[in-house]
């Protein structure tokens, strides 16, 4: 797998490509950690090149557990997905179960999006 940060002025896209798998971890914590993280207003996770996510929900977990964390530095993120896989709106909807139970029911807007152009105009309404 491979991933790349793209940061813009309001917020920054992350892409991956390849096979899924737990180096994903490694770049939300880079992602969240980077002191632009609390000025941003979204993020667009684009997983349209992905194939396979042959991962478990213990690593979903540790995912939105770095981004609950990350939800204390900048609640104002609209986190928009990308891709064009069932299996992903699955990993989402435990994505955000996880994350609710690890931040008092609080989450970012989270929505599945087919093509790039359409995340981005969710971000701009």
């Amino acid at each position: 797998m491979t991933q790349e940060i793209t940061w813009e002025k309001d917020g920054y896209i992350i892409a991956v490509t390849g096979e899924f798998d737990n180096s994903y971890l490694d770049v939300c914590l880079k992602a969240t950690a980077d002191e632009r993280f609390p000025h941003i207003n979204y993020v667009i996770v684009d997983f349209s090149d992905v194939e396979n996510f042959p991962i478990d929900s213990d690593f979903v977990r540790k995912i939105a557990i770095c981004d609950a964390k990350a939800y204390k530095s900048n609640s104002n993120v609209k986190l928009a997905i990308i891709t064009g896989k069932l299996v992903l709106t699955g990993l989402v909807s435990m994505y955000k179960t996880y994350f609710e139970l690890n931040n008092n029911d609080k989450t970012w807007p989270i929505k599945i999006f087919e093509s790039k152009a359409k995340a981005k105009q969710w971000i701009d309404s």
